[in-house]
C-alpha cells in the first residue's frame, strides 16, 4: 500500500499570530472574529497542501502572514475560482466556465509565436455557419460590439426600428442610434421609403417572437442562444440559431458564452450579402476577437462536431443535461454529511423550484435540488458571507433563516470542497 505524501509543516498559530504583520490588524478585530477566521485560514491551508502534497511549495512565514492578515480584514485573496450553489447556469454575477479543450487551446497558443489569424477567423466563420445553418458569419469581440457594427452598417443615414419598450430595454437604443447617423423609430411605423431601415427584434426568453414583417433588414437579438434547444433537456425552450435563420431571420447576433458554452465574444450568423456589409465596416478590424478568444470558440465549437457529446464536454450542458434525479441523489448524500458538521444546525435535502438563466432581468425557472442549511450559531447571512470569504468561495443563497445550496450548478466533483466548507 503506498505511503501517503509526507505534509510540509505549517506554522502555528502562536507564531503567526505574533508576526507584525498579523499583529497590526488584529486590533481592528474582534477576538471572536480572529478565533473563527484563523480556523478557516488553517482549514483552507491544510486542504490546499493536502490537495498539492506532491508539488505544494509552502509559503514563506511573511508570505502567510501577509495573507492572514487579509483573511482578518476581510479579503480572502481568493484565486477566482468559485462554487456556484445558486444554481444559475447562464447569466448572473458569475462567469461560466470555458471547456477543457477551449483552455488547452489558449494555453497551447499562449507561450509561443503564431501566425497571423486571418485563416483561424475564416475557419470559425465556416464552422458557425455550418451550426447556424447561416449562409456567412462573423467573430466580434463581444456582443455589444456585434450589435453596434451591424446597426453602423445596415442603419447608417438610415432607420432603426426595436421591438421591445425602450423604457424597458437594457440597451440605450437612442445612444446607438445616434452614434450610428440613424433616426431610432417606435415599434410602430407604417412602410418607409428610406433606404436603410434596419429592424432588432429582442426575444424575450419567456415569450420568443417570430419574426415580424418589415421593410428593409429583420435582425434577431438573440442575447444567450446557441446550437441546442434547452428543452430537449426538460428547460424552457430557446430556439437555436439555426431555426431563426430557417424561419427567415435575415441576421442573428448572439454571444459566444451563454447557450453556446465557449468565450464571451459576440457572433453575427445569416446572409452572406449583409454579412459582407458588415464585414467591411471600418471598425470591424478593430472590434474583432482576440486570437486567444478565437482559439477557444474554435475548440468548443469543434466539441459540437457530435452533438450527442456535447453534454458531456461542454460545462453549461453538462449542468443542463444533469437529470433530476441525479440532482436528488447527491443532495440527499450531501445533506448527511454537512448536517453533521459542527457549525451547522441542522442540514436538509429540498426539492426547489429555482432560476437557471437570467438576461436582463428576466428570468427562467425550473425544478432542481437544493440543501437548506440553518446555521447553529449566528444567522444564514453571516454564515453565506463567510462561505464567501474562503480561498474557494462558495456563492449560494439565503432564504430567510436557511441557506440553498442548489445543486444544479455544482459541478460533482466540487461536492467534497462543498462539505469541507462547513468544518
Amino acid at each position: 500500500m503506498p505511503s501517503s505524501p509526507k505534509l510540509p509543516k505549517l506554522p502555528s498559530t502562536k507564531e503567526l499570530l505574533a508576526h507584525p504583520k498579523v499583529k497590526s490588524v488584529i486590533e481592528q478585530v474582534s477576538q471572536s472574529t480572529v478565533a473563527t477566521r484563523a480556523a478557516e485560514f488553517y482549514e483552507d491551508l491544510r486542504s490546499t497542501v493536502s490537495e498539492k502534497a506532491s508539488s505544494f511549495e509552502l509559503p514563506s512565514l511573511p508570505s502567510l502572514a501577509e495573507q492572514f492578515a487579509r483573511r482578518l480584514l476581510g479579503d480572502s485573496e481568493s484565486s477566482g475560482a468559485a462554487i456556484n450553489a445558486t444554481g444559475m447556469i447562464v447569466g448572473g454575477e458569475l462567469a461560466a466556465p470555458i471547456p477543457e479543450a477551449a483552455v488547452h487551446a489558449m494555453l497551447a497558443a499562449a507561450g509561443d509565436y503564431r501566425r497571423s489569424g486571418e485563416s483561424l477567423q475564416t475557419k470559425l466563420q465556416k464552422q458557425v455557419s455550418a451550426l447556424a445553418v447561416a449562409e456567412d458569419a462573423l467573430i466580434t469581440s463581444s456582443r455589444d460590439s456585434a450589435l453596434y457594427l451591424t446597426i453602423a452598417s445596415l442603419a447608417t443615414q438610415g432607420e432603426l426600428h426595436v421591438t421591445e419598450s425602450l423604457q424597458q430595454s437594457a440597451h440605450d437604443w437612442q445612444r446607438l442610434a445616434s452614434s450610428c447617423g440613424a433616426a431610432l423609430r417606435t415599434r410602430e411605423f407604417a412602410n418607409s421609403s428610406v433606404e436603410n431601415v434596419l429592424t432588432i427584434g429582442c426575444s424575450r426568453l419567456s415569450n420568443p417572437t417570430a419574426k415580424a414583417e418589415t421593410p428593409g433588414h429583420y435582425v434577431e437579438l438573440a442575447s444567450a442562444a446557441g446550437f441546442l434547444n434547452p428543452s430537449d433537456f426538460g428547460y424552457s425552450a430557446i430556439p437555436p440559431l439555426s431555426n431563426m435563420i430557417t424561419d427567415g431571420t435575415d441576421l442573428v447576433i448572439t454571444a459566444g458564452n451563454g447557450l453556446i458554452g465557449g468565450p464571451s465574444c459576440g457572433i453575427i450568423a445569416g446572409g452572406r450579402a449583409l454579412v459582407e456589409r458588415i464585414r467591411s465596416h471600418p471598425l470591424t478590424k478593430t472590434l474583432a476577437a482576440s486570437e486567444l478568444d478565437s482559439l477557444a470558440l474554435k475548440a468548443t465549437l469543434d466539441l459540437y462536431k457530435s452533438a450527442d457529446e456535447v453534454p458531456f464536454t461542454v460545462p453549461v450542458w453538462q449542468l443542463l443535461s444533469t437529470p433530476v434525479e441525479n440532482l436528488q441523489l447527491r443532495a440527499e448524500r450531501l445533506a448527511q454529511l454537512i448536517n453533521v458538521q459542527e457549525r451547522v444546525g441542522h442540514a436538509v435535502p429540498r426539492q426547489i423550484e429555482s432560476a437557471w438563466m437570467s438576461e436582463h432581468g428576466e428570468t427562467l425557472s425550473a425544478s432542481s435540488w437544493a440543501i437548506a442549511v440553518t446555521p447553529k450559531n449566528g444567522d444564514a447571512a453571516e454564515l453565506a458571507a463567510s462561505l464567501q470569504k474562503r480561498s474557494t468561495p462558495v456563492i449560494c443563497r439565503v432564504d430567510g433563516s436557511e441557506l440553498l445550496l442548489d445543486l444544479r450548478s455544482v459541478f460533482p466533483r466540487w461536492d467534497q470542497a462543498l462539505v469541507g466548507a462547513f468544518v
